[in-house]
Formats: structure tokens, sequence, C-alpha cells
């Protein structure tokens, strides 16, 4: 079996990202945003968690992984990863699975293992236009989104939103081959203002759970002829897996945002926000562009607890020049993550609860991360 989990962060990133700070859910040390230009980027990312099998009580699990040089090429056949469950009642904390047990008390036969059907990405781009965003912030911005759309697979869809005083989707969820993401991104409708980012967040993961539900109406025979990998039998991925759900699976709802300063005009609030996002299962990406002199600018508590409480994470960079490379990642992230099926006592009973991911590397990493997980998502 591969082992080898490949799909957040390229090799090559923590060399050119200059001036970036990482935060991702559960890290072990904190980091210190006024100085830890170079902070190495390893983490974990619980990227997604669902209700396998109601009856049984199966959970899946998927997270992705990046070590301290930046890259996602982490081997875990000799690591030690642990995932635990926490009742949100009362405080219960249960071992799910220890990848060093030849039998795990919640899983005794099963393992951890590469998805085995690809995730196309059902994203929504939240893009701030306010007054503090410079031009060549801007310019990198749409640059770095461009580059997300020359990556596009076929079936990836997409959303554009452009926000500021208001918030405007200049492009609704559509396909990859579309001019109107392009255009939505080079001329977006609306520029300066104040900044609504926490409503446009929320539109955005309203967006992308709709369009999900949505596209489970595409034709069947033509989108799995086109999705599914030569070595999966259809018929027997079948006997697995509801049709509704693996067309729901496949298409999977994210939004990430790129901002530089403080929410000041949205009506949601931090907890509509998490609320929102953790009932439907919607990851959000936060990418924050800091005052290198003042990083204070950025509500950055606010979006570190959206980010962590979502299942996503936030990176902070005060070089706008690499934003291509981090959006880019991010949509290695979605498209590619690792996944372990559980029994769970917990969170299938109370209908939620919190899922805790430990990671021990050979050579002495450690990280942690923990999502809130509510049940039945949309």
């Amino acid at each position: 079996m591969d082992q080898r989990l490949r799909g957040i962060f390229p090799a090559f990133l923590l060399g050119a990202l200059v001036g970036l700070i990482p935060f991702w859910s559960g890290c072990v040390e904190d980091v210190d945003v006024t100085g830890a230009i170079h902070t190495p980027l390893e983490g974990v990312a619980i990227t997604h968690v669902e209700m396998v099998d109601p009856e049984q009580g199966i959970i899946g699990v998927e997270f992705a992984v990046m070590d301290e040089n930046g890259s996602s090429d982490v081997d875990l056949s000799q690591a030690r990863v642990r995932i635990y469950e926490r009742s949100s009642l009362t405080g219960q904390r249960n071992l799910l699975y220890d990848s060093t047990l030849q039998e795990t008390p919640a899983a005794p036969s099963l393992v951890l293992r590469p998805v085995p059907i690809p995730r196309f990405l059902n994203l929504a781009m939240v893009l701030d236009r306010s007054g503090s965003m410079n031009l060549n912030e801007q310019l990198q911005m749409e640059a770095a989104a461009l580059r997300v759309v020359d990556r596009l697979r076929p079936f990836d869809h997409v959303e554009v939103i452009n926000v500021s005083t208001e918030v405007h989707v200049d492009s609704p969820f559509t396909s990859s081959n579309s001019r109107q993401i392009e255009r939505a991104i080079t001329d977006p409708s609306i520029r300066h203002g104040w900044t609504k980012v926490f409503d446009a967040i929320i539109q955005g993961a309203e967006d992308a759970v709709e369009h999900r539900r949505r596209f489970r109406n595409t034709p069947v025979g033509v989108f799995l002829n086109n999705v599914l990998p030569d070595d999966v039998d259809l018929n027997n991925l079948l006997q697995l897996i509801d049709l509704d759900d693996l067309l729901g699976n496949i298409m999977r709802p994210a939004v990430f945002t790129v901002t530089d300063g403080e929410d000041n005009r949205s009506t949601a609030l931090v907890d509509d926000v998490v609320n929102y996002c953790v009932q439907n299962n919607v990851p959000v990406f936060i990418i924050g562009i800091a005052d290198s002199t003042d990083p204070s600018d950025l509500q950055l508590e606010d979006l570190q607890e959206i980010a962590e409480e979502t299942g996503g994470f936030l990176i902070l960079t005060t070089d706008a020049v690499a934003l291509t490379t981090i959006i880019t990642a991010i949509q290695e992230a979605i498209s590619e993550p690792f996944r372990v099926d559980l029994w769970s006592e917990i969170l299938g009973n109370e209908g939620g609860g919190i899922i805790e991911l430990e990671l021990d590397l050979p050579n002495g990493q450690r990280m942690g991360n923990r999502r809130p997980v509510a049940f039945p998502f949309q």
C-alpha cells in the first residue's frame, strides 16, 4: 500500500514563501506572528468527517499532512497516527485508531489509505476588494486566483465572490471552462469600501452546499465514466455507498478567502460562520495578507477561530507574491486527502462531538489537530 500522503503543499513551499506563517488547527506550539517569519510549516488539517454507516456507527475521517519543510510527501508507514473522539457533553475521550496497534479497539480491521475516488472542487473563492487592499495585493490575488482556474479539472466547479461594503457573486458556480470565472477575477463589480468578509464566507458556504445538492442531478453515466479511476469497479463501489452519497462526496464544498484587514460591516458574527460551516461540513481556508510591521491589522483571533473550527486552516503572509503558491497548495489539499474509516461510539450516539488527531513522525515531529463535528451533514 502506498503510505505516502500527497496533496497539500509542494516540496519547494518553504523556500518560496518568505514571510509565511501557518495556523493549523491544534498545532502543538503557538506562533509569534510578529517575528516568526521562517517558522516551519508542519501541521495536520482534518479536511472532512462524514457518517458512513449510521446503523453501524462508522464514520470516515479525511486529513492531510505537511512536514517541517513544507512538503506533503510524508511517509506515514513508520509514523504513529492516533485518532480520538471526544464528547461535547461529558468530555469523555475514546481512542478510535492507532496505527501502531495491530487491532484498534474501535477499528480492528480498518486501515489508513488514500481516498479511493477523486475529490473534485466545489469551491467558493471569496476575494477581498476593500479599500485597504493595495494595488499590488489586488494584482497578486488576481494572479493567484487565475492560477487556480488554470489548474481546474473538467468536473471542478468554482464560484467567485468579490466583497467590500457589499457581497457580490460575480460568477456563480460554474464549470472550469467558463470565461465568466476569469472576468469575475480580473474585472470585479465592486472595489474599495469597507469589509464584509464574514457575510461573504457564509454566502460562499451556502452556495457551495446548494450547488452540491444540484450537482447530484448530473447525468450519472457521463459523470462516473469521467471521474472514477480505471481500477475502481462502479458496481462494487455502489454496494458500499449510496449513489447520492457518492456524488455528494466527490463534489465536496469548501470556501477559501483572501483578506488583508478587519471585518467591519458584516451582520454575521464569527459564531454564525462557524455554526453554519460545521453543520454543513464546509471547511474554510483563509489567507491573511498581514502588514509586516503591524500584523495586528488582521482580525487574527476571529480568522483563526473560523479556520480551526471548520477544519480548514489559516495562513498569514507578509508577501503578496506568495499568494499563488499558497492558493495552489490549498487547491491540492482539498482534492487529495488521506482517509480512515472508524467505528464511533460517541459521535454516532450524540449526533456529533470532537475529532482529535495526533501524529508522531519518525524524525520526532509531533503534530496535533482537533475539529468539532455535527451530524447529519446537509
